[in-house]
């Protein structure tokens, strides 16, 4: 594992560099669940495999500022300037010699992967698992906006997540269904997949993430 980029923001880590093989940006934080490394061990893909440990999630994976009514956690929506970064650092790195790029993430960083489509035309697809699609704004946002180029798009959430006593999260199932709607008629979306999984937020986290890359490795 080489540590390529320091920022403020993020650092990014590379696992394994295949020439002109997929990329798969894959976004974590410091204390995921068995760590990026894992992801990419259970793989078992000559993939060139990258790894973004974005510093505060709830700042830099939010897309806007927002009032989530959970204590003590504040949203300070500033996911443009992670993508702005993104752009400027790190896609200059790792788009060279690839054939596709696609970036995944869990929970907030699910949410912002989704959204960099929207934002961005440099990404070829995301994962978006237990995404946080429940987030103050998402639906109206996804409901005015086209993702921007042709992308291949997984989704996962859990069927217990909705059990949720936050007024906000217990929605995120009603979300997703809302959210499949707009994808299946965007015209540049060329493949959608979703799979409900057993659990809560915090179950299988792994097993999760590890399903949404397969689908995007192995289009």
């Amino acid at each position: 594992m080489d540590n390529l980029i320091t920022t403020e923001l993020f650092d990014l880590y590379r696992y394994n560099h295949a020439p002109k093989g997929d990329v798969v940006i894959y976004i974590t934080s410091k204390d995921f669940d068995g760590g990026a490394g894992a992801i990419f061990d259970t793989l078992k893909s000559n993939i060139s495999f990258y790894e973004l440990r974005v510093a505060n999630w709830d700042d830099n994976l939010t897309p806007w500022a927002a009032d989530a009514k959970m204590k003590g956690r504040t949203f300070g929506g500033k996911a443009s300037s992670l993508l702005k970064e993104i752009l400027n650092e790190v896609m200059p790195l790792v788009r060279n010699d690839a054939t596709k790029v696609y970036i995944a993430g869990y929970s907030l960083a699910g949410l912002f992967s989704l959204w960099t489509l929207y934002e961005s035309d440099v990404f070829d697809g995301c994962a978006c698992c237990s995404g946080s699609l429940w987030y103050p704004g998402w639906v109206e946002y996804a409901k005015t906006h086209q993702v921007r180029t042709a992308s291949e798009i997984y989704l996962s959430v859990g069927n217990r997540e909705k059990n949720s006593k936050n007024e906000f999260m217990k929605h995120v199932e009603e979300a997703y269904a809302t959210q499949l709607d707009f994808l299946d008629s965007d015209v540049n979306v060329s493949k959608v997949d979703f799979t409900l999984c057993e659990g809560g937020h915090f179950n299988d986290v792994h097993e999760r993430v590890v399903k949404g890359v397969q689908f995007l490795i192995n289009r």
